[in-house]
């Protein structure tokens, strides 16, 4: 955050008080040192709905990459995706906000735009609209930001924009005046004699960083991901090379697993106080300087079962488990919500 997303902001002139970032999502057990856990769009929006009502203006959530926070759903199976995504749509109808959810182009060139997005098709089919960013053909400094899907108004032109640097040295986005009129589909297959090796590898590496960044993964999860997604096996030794990916044992005679090095992976979303200068949250919940901690918003028991999934219920039923010793009051009330929870979806006509 600090040394990435918010001098970004502040060269763009963002007014930073109006941005949160949720890192994290602590457990509540009563106790002055309560667990946190990396945020996951499975098992946490109830954590985001806190943090949405605590800022009254939210119009707009960004989830970047969207693959990253799918807990343990699996991004290429149309079923999981569409059990993560319909909560989080109620979500956004309820609080009448729009949802951003950035994701990478696989390496299928040559198929239809709505077919390149990494992971399910069920990303596609579930967003109202879709938009593609690509590399000019004919300038390499250039990007076209184009229109892919659109269920809710006439398909028009797109825009192109490039990254130049300010007075201070920091890139930012410099707009072009005059709309672009070229397909998403032509601008792709314009693409496709530029995917060089060079390029190749650039995607792959920042394909693998996403897939690693919330921590260890099996290897052979990601060279499988890697395959659906259109990666040839060498490119993505290549990357791995490149990120200086570790590859150790799950324990005596367990499964490979692949990691970042530390000095690559991404600020612990566990970890509730930052480095002086990188950007945290005042009382208010702003994003602002300094070294204080950042609160991290808790998992409300208060479930409210219209969109409660049943993998909540699953979790409600850990955190019982982990407050037990320490407030056996609120663990009760956590395994009776588990409790409300299956009740509502074996009886939906109830409650």
């Amino acid at each position: 955050m600090g040394d990435t997303i918010r001098p970004r902001l502040d060269a763009a002139g963002a007014d930073v008080s109006r941005i949160q970032a949720m890192q994290a999502v602590r457990i509540p057990c009563g106790g002055n040192d309560d667990p946190q856990e990396p945020f996951s769009l499975e098992c946490d929006l109830l954590a985001l709905r806190d943090a949405i009502k605590n800022m009254p203006e939210c119009r707009l959530v960004i989830i970047d990459p969207i693959s990253a926070y799918m807990g343990g759903s699996d991004s290429h199976r149309n079923t999981d995706v569409r059990a993560v995504l319909a909560p989080l749509a109620a979500l956004a109808a309820e609080y009448r906000i729009a949802v951003l959810a950035v994701t990478h182009l696989n390496k299928n060139a040559g198929t239809n735009v709505l077919y390149r997005a990494t992971g399910s098709l069920a990303f596609v089919a579930a967003a109202r609209a879709v938009l593609l960013v690509v590399r000019d053909s004919e300038n390499p400094n250039r990007r076209l930001m184009l229109s892919a899907k659109n269920n809710i108004a006439r398909d028009g032109t797109g825009l192109a924009y490039s990254i130049e640097p300010n007075g201070d040295g920091m890139g930012v986005v410099a707009w072009e005046p005059d709309p672009v009129t070229i397909r998403a589909d032509d601008a792709l297959g314009a693409c496709v004699p530029d995917y060089h090796r060079g390029a190749a590898l650039d995607e792959a590496i920042a394909w693998l960083r996403d897939q690693l960044c919330d921590g260890p993964r099996p290897a052979k999860t990601v060279k499988e991901a890697a395959e659906s997604d259109g990666i040839k096996s060498r490119t993505l030794d290549r990357a791995k090379a490149e990120l200086g990916v570790e590859a150790t044992r799950d324990g005596f005679g367990g499964p490979w697993v692949w990691k970042l090095p530390d000095s690559r992976s991404a600020p612990n979303a566990t970890v509730v106080r930052q480095q002086k200068d990188v950007a945290h949250y005042d009382n208010s919940g702003a994003l602002c300087d300094g070294d204080s901690p950042s609160p991290i918003p808790s998992k409300c028991p208060s479930i409210p079962l219209g969109w409660a999934p049943a993998s909540w219920a699953d979790r409600l039923d850990r955190l019982a488990t982990a407050c037990e010793a320490i407030n056996p009051a609120l663990a009760a009330e956590h395994r009776s919500d588990a409790a409300a929870i299956r009740e509502k979806l074996n009886n939906p006509k109830t409650g």
